[in-house]
């Protein structure tokens, strides 16, 4: 018997679990946003100041509802598109005019 055969069965649940993960992660970053919990980073707090707060309050509720979304299942692909484009913007915006890695 191929190892396939015997993972198969654990794929779905698999799957399920990163995907929780990951929006649970998404969903830390909008209620650090939002609450100050944990505590950001110096590095973070200083790039959040030096945007505009309509940039930051946008954000955070494309992390706040996608996020949420994507851990319990709901709309997942959709959510990860719209959350993709919004680290994508993040990095071009943030990251990129200092250096081409983080």
């Amino acid at each position: 018997m191929k190892i396939a055969q015997y993972l198969e069965p654990w794929t779905p649940r698999v799957l399920s679990i990163l995907r929780i993960m990951f929006g649970l992660l998404i969903l830390q970053h909008a209620i650090q946003k939002l609450f100050g919990f944990p505590v950001p980073s110096p590095q973070a707090a200083q790039v959040m100041s030096s945007l505009p707060p309509i940039m930051v309050m946008l954000a955070t509720a494309i992390e706040l509802v996608c996020g949420t979304l994507v851990t319990v299942g709901l709309f997942t692909r959709a959510s990860a598109l719209l959350m993709s484009g919004e680290m994508a913007i993040a990095y071009f915006m943030v990251y990129s005019p200092r250096r081409l890695m983080p």
